[in-house]
């Protein structure tokens, strides 16, 4: 095994062993809320953190993509001054961006609350959320800096402190001050959210002025990156995901006021979006900790064999990664499948979460493999397609959430999504297959893992059993079925799993 593929195995374990880490943890603490708050609780909590996702994306300005782009091309052919110059614009420009976000987010909480969120209760977290979003800017140019450098050991330890920091204020506030006001508990869980933000960007920016010390340049030239190289490559990111944002935050709001026109209260609906927001899709994404950590390795791999020229491992990059994320992809729909309603019994002892969970499992390979070419695309400077198909799917989807939720309720919503996952893997898809010249090999890639998991459930599916005893059986039974027939068919190579 080649230096580099070495080193892109290594930070592949580290990303992976934290994230795993991470979504183990977030798990735990997410069944944790979901019993101190409640469903109603957890939607009121993911309401705000959809408002929190359009703050936090003008905070980071889609920075982090660009610095680990700008620093992987200088690390090649520039120099080490070329370097510290695009960290210390894209502290500038994230700071000036932040600083505005949080003066409009804290002297506005009421209006978002009462006029976007429509629930007055939720002011207070909106408001003290706000502090968070310089110090959230600030680490994602770090962690870009650190994912060029291939170094992603920094930022892995830095989420796991943050993670570690949330759920102890999490826990301690809600503990002392969760009095059953639901005002009170959303209050209390995104105070320790900007606890923890405001700690993990202390902790990553001493670890990268650690790390600049050690940059030796590669050229006796000093190139000239800075604020126009920064913003000419982030700028197609940054509108594009503020469209993005602004959009999915928009659904957000319309999915729990078009459940209400279809049958029953705000407060049902809010519940039923806090079931599929707060519980079952961070089951669903649970799996994601391998295949997120090679998306976020390749924008720097792919961006570096786009600077030199090298075609043929853009090509092998892509084939591989396409590869893996399907048949990754299609044992993870087979296992939530069958054991969807155990998980959710074990989880949170709702049989409602685990019919969505079922649903779900079916959309998961055009979910994940969305994931991985993203972030692939980006490494292509491919982000203006990304932004397009992203927008048209965005608006496709509020106007199918305006006129078919209020007639058909959760159902005609799950269905949106199935439309939607399917339109956009397939275009994000179709587009890098062209531009990095691939041929789509759709036995390898579909058929097989399709066979192996239709074989994998039909033998696990019948299963019965206590709760605990036949989730474990029926995870066994499905992944060693999957697995076997993956060896019958030849789905994925020795070499392919090395």
């Amino acid at each position: 095994m080649s230096k580099n593929k070495r080193l892109f195995v290594k930070n592949a374990l580290v990303l992976t062993v934290t994230a795993f880490i991470l979504r183990a943890a977030g798990m735990v603490f997410r069944v944790w809320l979901s019993d101190t708050i409640g469903a109603e609780g957890m939607g009121l909590y993911s309401l705000v953190i959809s408002v929190y996702l359009l703050a936090s994306c003008f905070a980071t300005s889609g920075l982090s993509t660009a610095v680990t782009r700008l620093v992987s091309d200088e690390l090649v052919c520039g120099s080490a001054s070329s370097v510290k110059r695009i960290v210390k614009k894209s502290f500038f420009l994230t700071a000036l961006i932040s600083v505005v976000m949080t003066a409009i987010f804290f002297f506005f909480a009421e209006p978002i609350a009462v006029y976007w969120i429509k629930d007055i209760r939720t002011a207070d977290a909106i408001r003290i959320l706000s502090f968070s979003l310089p110090f959230m800017g600030i680490s994602s140019c770090i962690r870009g800096y650190f994912m060029a450098r291939k170094k992603p050991s920094a930022p892995s330890a830095a989420n796991i402190f943050e993670q570690t920091i949330r759920m102890i204020c999490a826990v301690l506030l809600l503990s002392n001050l969760y009095d059953g006001d639901l005002k009170s508990a959303c209050f209390c869980v995104l105070c320790a959210d900007t606890v923890a933000e405001i700690c993990s960007c202390t902790y990553v920016y001493i670890a990268y002025l650690l790390d600049r010390r050690k940059i030796k340049a590669t050229s006796d030239s000093v190139h000239q990156s800075g604020m126009k190289q920064l913003v000419s490559v982030s700028a197609p990111i940054i509108a594009g995901r503020y469209l993005q944002t602004a959009l999915h935050t928009a659904e957000s709001m319309l999915v729990p006021q078009t459940l209400c026109m279809y049958k029953g209260t705000r407060s049902e609906a809010v519940s039923v979006f806090g079931m599929l927001k707060g519980m079952a899709m961070p089951v669903i994404f649970f799996p994601t900790s391998f295949l997120n950590s090679m998306s976020t390795l390749l924008i720097a791999e792919v961006s570096g064999a786009a600077a030199a020229g090298d075609k043929d491992k853009i090509r092998r990059n892509v084939n591989k990664a396409i590869h893996i994320t399907l048949y990754s992809s299609f044992a993870a729909t087979g296992v939530f499948f069958c054991c969807a309603d155990e998980i959710s019994s074990i989880l949170y002892k709702s049989n409602e979460v685990g019919s969505m969970i079922r649903f779900l499992a079916l959309l998961i390979p055009f979910m994940y493999l969305e994931n991985v070419i993203d972030g692939i695309l980006r490494g292509l400077n491919e982000q203006g397609s990304v932004f397009l198909y992203s927008a048209i799917d965005s608006v496709i989807r509020i106007v199918l959430i305006l006129t078919v939720v209020p007639s058909f309720g959760l159902i005609g919503f799950f269905a949106i999504m199935a439309v939607s996952n399917t339109f956009t893997s397939t275009m994000n898809l179709r587009k890098l297959l062209m531009r990095a010249d691939v041929k789509f090999d759709f036995v390898k890639y579909i058929f097989k893992p399709f066979i192996c998991t239709a074989v994998a459930v039909f033998a696990a599916v019948n299963i019965t059993g206590t709760t605990i005893f036949l989730c474990c059986v029926k995870l066994l039974v499905c992944i060693g079925v999957y697995l076997a027939m993956s060896a019958v068919t030849n789905a994925i190579s020795f070499a392919d799993l090395r």
